[in-house]
């Protein structure tokens, strides 16, 4: 039996960082990246155009009620005892958190009242 010291040391490939990694299977494969801006305009649509608003737009609805859920359950509030605050069915809380409900200006304000939370809309030109 051979000592470990005359057993031939394996090469071990350099560890190389993860952006590195996959430039060199991209290049490997002739493949190009693009950015997340091309992908949407190649697969939801160009912005402006009313496929790529309404992807937008249901986004920003699942952000917010993402959000929405996530305040309720740091305070600890079932979605009945939300919807006693501001006025509602516990259902529209659930489909408000499903992101299944569309949210009006005025619900999103009365449930961040009721949770304590200032909300802030903005309007880009």
């Amino acid at each position: 039996m051979a000592s470990l010291k005359s057993r031939k040391k394996r090469h071990k490939p350099k560890l190389q960082r993860p952006n590195e990694y996959v430039m060199n299977i991209l290049i490997q494969n002739n493949m190009k990246t693009i950015s997340h801006e091309e992908m949407l305009d190649k697969y939801v649509g160009k912005q402006g155009t009313s496929k790529r608003n309404e992807y937008e737009a249901e986004l920003q609805t699942e952000v917010i009620a993402y959000h929405l859920k996530q305040l309720r359950i740091k305070q600890q509030l079932t979605q009945q005892q939300l919807a006693d605050l501001v006025g509602i069915d516990k259902t529209q809380i659930s489909k408000i958190e499903k992101g299944t409900r569309n949210l009006t200006i005025e619900t999103i304000t009365r449930i961040a009242n009721a949770l304590g939370v200032k909300i802030n809309f903005s309007i880009q030109v």
